[in-house]
């Protein structure tokens, strides 16, 4: 049977940057927004024969670290990581590497003059990072962890480069995933850097990102993906099969604007219109959810069958914006008053979440 579900958005909170075992959690926990797989998830459980009490490994256990895996006598490289560190190893591997636009890591780094030649070559290679120039000898490079890892795999070439001591600064944060592609040998200068800047630093304000989680149907997510550079993980119509267990055998979707319990219709033809419109909506949804479990119910596969689904059908996606870029995306789907109602709607439910996030007031732009 077809449910009728509300849109939603809520407040994806980012860890702390100096705990890469949350940082993982994070990263996992939105991941499987795609297949809907949080009930695999499995929490942290820190081994304190690899740990001690805090959340650096100790180095002189006598076991090396091979790739993503951290070998342990007491739990055999498994029970210190849950499901998180399989997880981003498994993304990596897939190649999904949007999963990893959706926590940043803000930089500041040694700089001079001379080293504009290498932001204008990273910027031909990779232009979805920040900068700021706060003091005349350092740099702030911010950007999601997928275009780090991008970089690094296009820039690692020069051990005493503006970005080797970047990229240094990162693997003490998140050394499961950056261990695989680079081994940092470079101290800090007299001005402790490189280092990375807490979400608190007053520079970061337009440099740091929140992230929202929608439930909406799928064309509200048709309109928001077209914004541009923000970054989207999405419920995936490949890898969930509505017709399965998981599911209860049913798809869920979200009624049109229009289609809403109205105030009293005191017009005979306007109540008519409404109660014919939504008698021919709900039929073509449940007739949509009996071919689609008949079509996937003969073995044919989520992914080519999903051309049965409605653009109606229930959606999670998750935005992760900087201010500017919520502010921008406000003004063309909130404010303005020609956008899609459902998506204003949605847009209207995230609006007080941003603005405690950020602190700030979000108010229509004069033109």
């Amino acid at each position: 049977m077809v449910q009728i579900i509300e849109p939603s958005a809520e407040l994806v909170p980012h860890p702390p940057y100096d705990d890469h075992f949350k940082v993982m959690e994070h990263l996992e926990l939105i991941g499987r927004t795609a297949y809907q797989s949080f009930d695999k998830h499995e929490p942290m459980k820190v081994c304190s024969n690899c740990y001690g009490s805090g959340n650096n490994p100790i180095k002189d256990k006598g076991d090396s670290a091979v790739g993503m895996e951290r070998p342990c006598s007491a739990c055999a490289g498994t029970g210190h990581t849950g499901t998180a560190e399989r997880f981003c190893k498994m993304i990596l591997d897939r190649k999904h590497y949007a999963v990893f636009e959706h926590y940043w890591y803000a930089v500041e780094t040694p700089f001079s003059d001379s080293d504009w030649s290498e932001i204008a070559w990273a910027y031909r290679i990779h232009p979805y990072f920040k900068i700021e120039t706060p003091e005349v000898n350092s740099i702030i490079i911010a950007a999601s962890l997928r275009t780090w890892l991008e970089l690094v795999w296009a820039l690692n070439r020069s051990s005493n480069s503006m970005w080797s001591y970047a990229f240094a600064a990162l693997y003490g944060n998140v050394p499961e995933i950056f261990g695989q592609y680079f081994s940092p040998s470079i101290e800090k200068n007299q001005d402790g850097l490189p280092r990375v800047l807490t979400e608190e630093d007053s520079r970061l304000e337009e440099l740091t990102p929140c992230s929202i989680r929608f439930v909406c149907n799928r064309g509200v997510t048709h309109e928001l993906v077209r914004h541009r550079p923000p970054s989207y993980l999405q419920e995936s119509t490949r890898f969930c099969n509505y017709s399965k267990d998981k599911f209860g055998r049913e798809i869920k979707v979200i009624k049109p604007h229009d289609l809403k319990e109205p105030e009293e219709i005191k017009d005979p033809d306007e109540l008519y219109k409404y109660e014919l419109g939504l008698r021919y909506w709900e039929e073509a949804m449940a007739n949509a959810e009996d071919l689609y479990t008949a079509a996937t119910g003969y073995e044919r596969k989520a992914q080519h069958a999903r051309g049965i689904l409605p653009i109606d059908l229930k959606t999670e996606i998750v935005t992760t914006a900087t201010l500017s870029q919520w502010r921008y995306m406000f003004g063309m789907r909130y404010f303005n008053k020609h956008a899609h109602p459902q998506i204003r709607e949605v847009f209207g439910l995230a609006k007080p979440l941003i603005e405690e996030h950020f602190g700030i007031e979000i108010i229509e732009e004069e033109k």
